[in-house]
């Protein structure tokens, strides 16, 4: 994986250039201490200042990357991880990872800028909503902490949604019973 972190590095350098990629990094410096804050103190104490700054730069233009990638080569492509269904997902799956949280203020800091120049999302928000194939209303004022709280942001908004079942011939269900009533009138459940 970091071979691909590498790759979609220079990928990414050459979409926007050497200007923007310092610019990044000295905004990702100058962020390093909210950036520490964002995360138990015991799991990056140990990272050096210049390990810590490159690590968030490189993570980050990682997702914009493969964002953007996934956008541009709907249907086929040679990249290993865009080109393969199973590996777009895998990679999907470990983004909403909790051990894998970037916080998301960084993200946003560092692409915001440039969001309109390198893809067809005006904020970066919409491009990562897309990524995840969340469709919401959500303004772009709505600050996530990390992907993982971005689900939650989106589940709260369609909390007022009213439901529309799609097949109505169906009697709408009227009680639910917990396990504690079936057990009540003779249904066992097997503890395994």
């Amino acid at each position: 994986m970091e071979d691909k972190k590498n790759t979609y590095f220079a990928s990414f350098t050459e979409r926007v250039g050497e200007n923007i990629i310092e610019e990044m990094r000295k905004t990702t410096q100058e962020e390093e201490q909210n950036i520490r804050a964002s995360y138990a103190e015991s799991t990056i104490e140990y990272i050096t200042s210049n390990d810590f700054v490159d690590l968030i730069l490189r993570d980050s233009i990682f997702i914009m990357e493969f964002s953007i990638k996934l956008q541009e080569f709907r249907g086929s492509s040679d990249d290993l991880i865009v080109g393969r269904q199973i590996y777009t997902s895998i990679v999907i799956a470990d983004l909403i990872m909790l051990e894998n949280q970037l916080p998301y203020f960084i993200f946003d800091k560092l692409f915001g800028p440039y969001s309109m120049a390198f893809c067809a999302f005006e904020t970066p928000d919409r491009l990562i909503l897309e990524l995840f194939s969340l469709h919401t209303k959500i303004k772009t004022t709505t600050k996530f902490n990390h992907f993982t709280d971005m689900f939650r942001c989106v589940y709260e908004e369609s909390l007022d949604q009213s439901l529309q079942l799609n097949d109505s011939s169906m009697p709408a269900i009227r009680e639910m019973k917990n396990a504690d009533s079936l057990s009540r009138v003779g249904v066992e459940f097997k503890v395994n």
